[in-house]
């Protein structure tokens, strides 16, 4: 009770902030990252490297070069949910006010990037969950968002799939933000942030836990800040802490890389929209069968989300393998928001 009561006192003026940032054979992004954060103006924060059985030599890098960073290492790669988990494990021992996570191909270059958060999060008790405006990584001048951000300005905070239900018609016309919101508004209204370059108040784990490990990697953070939602807590983009993100570091770095990138965006789009209490089945299904369709296309023509028909079929496979998760998902999450409701 006195440590709980002490640590309180600290965080209205200097609050504890664990930095985890996640390696999988990151050794090339690494250095720019790490130099960048510690960089950061904002003093009272820990790094923990979170490393998922990299074989690049990542971890030895980190060792050799960075002593004061606190060092997990996975015996195999547990994708981004899991590892993160790990890591905030060992982050919550120390009580912190908030932990942030970011990717290994981040540049936080801006000194700024966390001060700029911790200040909106002060003064906005509703929002638990705090993104960056990001930029491409390569932009030198802070002139060109990237198109994770772009996605941002035309959603908003409308649920993810709202293009998919006929509702809005997909053009710039219709967007929810345009451009000058960045340097106008303090803050963007949002369904969720990217879990690239994330800071959530450390008080939320408690009270909807951590990652859902269904996911392994995608859709996990849209996942965390639906069920945020759920109890009443908002996500907010914060325009003044600005970063450069690479994008997808190594998804695409190689036919193998790809594949497993496709196979786990394509289905985990599936468990996300099943397990939404806020829609009904008829609304799903709706969904689903267009789903279905344009992944049987995209199957048949081996382009953008989907590899192949055989990669098809194992996404199937793997939902139906993975029902009974996915029904007792949906039943714990409408039971936290009637608990909160």
């Amino acid at each position: 009770m006195v440590r709980n009561t002490i640590n309180s006192k600290i965080a209205k003026k200097n609050p504890l902030v664990y930095i985890l940032i996640l390696s999988y054979n990151s050794r090339k992004w690494l250095k720019k990252c790490l130099d960048s954060v510690y960089k950061t103006r904002y003093t009272n924060y820990k790094i923990i490297l979170i490393d998922n059985a990299s074989t690049d030599g990542s971890v030895d890098y980190v060792k050799n070069n960075y002593p004061k960073i606190i060092i997990i290492r996975n015996k195999k790669n547990f994708g981004w949910c899991k590892a993160n988990n790990i890591g905030i494990q060992k982050a919550l021992e120390d009580v912190p006010d908030y932990i942030v996570f970011l990717n290994a191909d981040i540049l936080a270059d801006d000194a700024d990037w966390l001060t700029n958060l911790l200040e909106f999060a002060k003064n906005n008790a509703n929002y638990k969950i705090y993104g960056c405006i990001q930029y491409e990584y390569n932009a030198e001048n802070w002139d060109m968002i990237n198109n994770w951000t772009k996605y941002i300005l035309f959603n908003g905070n409308k649920d993810v799939f709202f293009m998919w239900e006929n509702l809005y018609i997909n053009s710039s016309s219709n967007s929810y933000y345009n451009e000058k919101d960045i340097i106008n508004k303090k803050y963007l209204d949002c369904y969720f942030v990217q879990g690239a370059a994330m800071m959530v108040n450390a008080e939320l784990f408690q009270k909807i836990g951590k990652f859902d490990e269904t996911f392994f990697i995608f859709y996990d953070e849209i996942d965390f800040s639906r069920k945020a939602r759920l109890i009443g807590y908002k996500t907010a983009l914060v325009t003044a802490s600005k970063i450069k993100h690479y994008g997808s570091g190594d998804n695409f770095s190689s036919k193998k890389m790809r594949r497993r990138r496709n196979f786990y965006y394509s289905r985990n789009k599936y468990i996300f929209l099943l397990t939404d209490v806020n829609r009904s089945f008829r609304q799903m299904y709706s969904i689903i069968r267009k789903w279905i369709k344009c992944d049987f296309q995209d199957a048949v023509n081996e382009k953008n989300d989907i590899s192949d028909i055989v990669q098809l079929i194992e996404i199937i496979i793997s939902l139906m393998m993975k029902l009974p998760k996915i029904i007792l998902k949906r039943y714990r999450e409408k039971r936290l928001f009637n608990l909160y409701r």
